[in-house]
């Protein structure tokens, strides 16, 4: 039996009071390790599935694990592919900066 949302859970629904859409990674420490960043990612895909929240990803590179996951409120509009979350832009021109989801 569940007794709830977990810690992590508990801080990705808590910053989305504050802004539609987030980088998932921005609750972690910047030196956080990747156990650290697993349990959060865990975390989100659970609430995600449970309905609760969106994930949107977005990746660069040829390299695997090259990307990020953005955190939007259920009902947020998505941002456009050609838009960065909190970053800034990326250019269209520059399509090695952006990446269609499998």
């Amino acid at each position: 039996m569940s007794r709830g949302p977990g810690k992590w859970q508990r801080r990705i629904l808590a910053r989305l009071t504050h802004s539609n859409t987030y980088w998932l990674r921005t609750l972690l420490p910047r030196h956080a390790g990747r156990s650290e960043y697993n349990a959060l990612l865990r975390a989100a895909l659970t609430l995600e599935a449970a309905g609760s929240i969106l994930l949107d990803r977005y990746c660069w590179g040829a390299t695997p694990g090259t990307g990020r996951t953005a955190v939007r409120r259920v009902g947020a509009p998505q941002p456009p592919r050609n838009h960065v979350v909190s970053v800034g832009n990326v250019h269209s021109r520059n399509s090695a900066n952006t990446c269609e989801p499998n």
